[in-house]
């Protein structure tokens, strides 16, 4: 007999496949999400079938290739339900309505639902009797207070539908008869009762997005363990009461927008504000001594010394005595901690920008075939060898002076203005008050002589997006930028790498994340393609890519 798990995990796939069908029904608000979920997941099923640009599943890629690689003797299993996939009403199930994932804690487990809106109630009834003897599963059916369910042989899980909603309710190490109850209670409870009771869950809701996500800081927090609430909050220098997480995604043309952000209490946002850890500004001068071309770079501007204070003051609130450790400290480096973190100026940035096919040479381990002994063999291949470098701006010479001591005593010899460490391959120079960390030879000799490099990063907009908030990042995902030598070695690596995949993985653009204040930022996902929703490309690429792999 087949485990009820299979029939879970059947009909959550079944559900995740629906969504690409055509029809969609008019929202409703779903009630049997608890009001005391910490995790909320919102999803807009009717907005995303419309941008994934399937209108009929039957007549796309995806169907005709799942269809072809569907073993003979299961055909006839899958055309009992074929009639889903042509339209999704058939299923009785609101997959092209909104739909809702929420977790919630309970004695430090995690409990799972997902809740949809019934269609047609006959449908989904019909529906799951096909699954329920398909499955050959040792379960039933059972029809109870207007409501039917199927719960699992673990007695873990439970699929409970009526009229209105059908629910998915999963809960570890729980009596059966205390999942089925609260299921039925959800299933029963109103909008006042439900997570729609909420007041900043509301406030969430009416920025919706195709994607949705609600966190529940102080919910999930209260509904662990006492222990581990206790233990908790003595990390914490503040209550958590009253903090919540919004993230919304976006699928728009030629592009993924994700946006977050975290609503804190007065108490948290007093404390940030006297640990202000992140700099007002970003000196973007720093950005000189780094190549225009860039494949990945990283920026931020943080206050170490305020960071520092912070540590400090949440130890003394635990009575824990740091200053035998900071003397010890300061009498080894001869300054104080203060002053060493007051020579930060805070700008720190990263970049790698040059990847070069270089000759290395690695040992290849085996068993000769001939004499049948272990051998041991030198093996020399073109490989990619990354060009990056890293600044750190000071206020003061103070931390450079240290550390030039500091190298003389490890026997290290300064050449031509900078140090030189060949066993990691690193060099390191200090030019306008900033050390620049780098690999790159003949980068570092411009900086050196002429104090940047032409054209530099500066002249970039990431310039534009640090002179906002001080920090940011981005990576180029476009193949076509990179160099002809990587490509070539790529397309090599033919068993890993078909021309499928190399071109799913060419769809991308670039990836951007912008923090807008301490506490949101957007993220976005640019595709070379503009003309089309970014659903529709990356379903279709999936589709490509899922093909690919599974004829490997």
């Amino acid at each position: 007999m087949k485990n009820y798990t299979r029939i879970l995990q059947a009909s959550l796939s079944m559900f995740v496949i629906m969504l690409l069908a055509s029809c969609s029904s008019p929202k409703s608000d779903l009630t049997a999400t608890p009001s005391d979920a910490g995790f909320v997941m919102v999803v807009d099923g009717k907005t995303l079938s419309e941008k994934g640009g399937v209108d009929d599943i039957t007549e796309s890629a995806f169907y005709e290739k799942m269809i072809k690689e569907i073993p003979s003797d299961e055909m006839a299993d899958f055309k009992q339900f074929e009639y889903i996939f042509k339209d999704s009403k058939e299923s009785g199930i609101g997959v092209n309505d909104e739909f809702m994932l929420f977790v919630k804690m309970e004695n430090s487990q995690p409990i799972i639902g997902l809740n949809f809106k019934v269609l047609d109630r006959s449908k989904v009834d019909a529906l799951f009797q096909k699954v329920v003897e398909k499955e050959e599963a040792e379960v039933e059916i059972v029809s109870e207070d207007g409501m039917n369910y199927i719960i699992d042989p673990d007695k873990e899980a439970v699929i409970i539908w009526n009229d209105a909603q059908l629910l998915v309710y999963a809960q570890v190490e729980s009596p059966s008869e205390n999942i089925l109850a609260t299921a039925k209670g959800l299933l029963k409870q109103s909008a006042s009762e439900s997570i729609l009771s909420n007041s900043v869950y509301n406030e969430f809701y009416k920025n919706k997005k195709d994607v949705s996500v609600w966190f529940n800081y102080d919910l999930f927090l209260k509904n662990l363990a006492p222990a581990q609430q206790m233990m908790i909050a003595s990390q914490l220098p503040f209550s958590m009461e009253g903090t919540y997480f919004y993230g919304y995604a976006d699928f728009q043309k030629g592009k993924v927008v994700v946006e977050y952000e975290s609503v804190l209490n007065d108490d948290m946002q007093e404390w940030m504000k006297k640990y202000q850890i992140i700099n007002d500004d970003f000196d973007t001068d720093v950005l000189k001594m780094m190549p225009k071309t860039s494949y990945a770079n990283m920026e931020f501007s943080i206050s170490l010394i305020n960071y520092y204070h912070l540590f400090v003051d949440m130890y003394k609130e635990k009575q824990v005595d740091t200053e035998m450790y900071t003397a010890q400290v300061e009498k080894e480096i001869g300054m104080t901690i203060d002053e060493v973190l007051e020579s930060f100026s805070g700008e720190m940035a990263m970049s790698l920008h040059g990847i070069e096919m270089k000759e290395k040479t690695s040992m290849s381990y085996g068993i000769d075939e001939e004499t049948g002994e272990f051998k041991m063999e030198e093996k020399t291949s073109m490989q990619p060898n990354p060009k990056y470098s890293a600044v750190i701006k000071f206020t003061n010479d103070k931390i450079w002076e240290l550390m030039e001591t500091r190298a003389s005593e490890l026997g290290l010899q300064k050449t031509n203005g900078y140090y030189s460490i060949p066993q990691i391959d690193l060099l390191i120079a200090y030019v306008n008050s900033t050390m620049l960390i780098t690999n790159d030879s003949s980068l570092l000799a411009e900086v050196i002589a002429n104090g940047s490099v032409e054209p530099n990063l500066k002249s970039t907009e990431v310039t534009s997006y640090l002179n906002k908030f001080p920090t940011y990042m981005e990576i180029d995902m476009d193949l076509d930028n990179y160099q002809d030598e990587l490509k070539d070695m790529l397309k090599q690596e033919g068993d890993v790498l078909s021309p499928k995949l190399m071109e799913a993985l060419n769809t991308y653009k670039r990836l951007q994340i912008m923090p807008t204040s301490t506490t949101s930022a957007v993220m976005i996902l640019e595709l070379k393609d503009d003309s089309k929703n970014s659903l529709e490309i990356i379903i279709n690429n999936m589709t490509e890519a899922v093909s690919e792999l599974s004829q490997n």
